[in-house]
């Protein structure tokens, strides 16, 4: 059944479906980095900083995550994640901190 289900997504006959990615960042010669636009949501750069959006509709942004300032991030995120999905994937990038190791 959850084959069927892909193909069907695959088709887009089943919208009930999201897929959603990492943005892929672009590079800015100025700062000689790999940047995102944070629309003033994000302060510092750091390696928990991503956004995600949906593969079939990649100009609008699902989620954004980021650091603010020393211990403190931002999370902002839209349909189709609820409240609990966003959570649980900014926790997620905190992964390695539950081993013991430091943000």
């Amino acid at each position: 059944a959850s084959r069927m289900r892909r193909q069907q997504w695959r088709l887009g006959a089943d919208s009930s479906i999201s897929m959603l990615h990492n943005a892929v960042p672009a590079w800015n010669s100025e700062l000689r980095a790999f940047t995102l636009p944070f629309y003033g949501r994000v302060h510092l750069a750091s390696k928990k900083n991503f956004q995600l959006i949906d593969r079939r509709r990649p100009d609008v942004i699902v989620m954004i995550f980021g650091k603010k300032r020393r211990d403190v991030y931002s999370l902002d995120w839209c349909a189709p994640l609820s409240c609990v999905q966003a959570l649980g994937v900014a926790l997620s990038s905190f992964d390695s901190c539950l081993s013991g190791a430091k943000l």
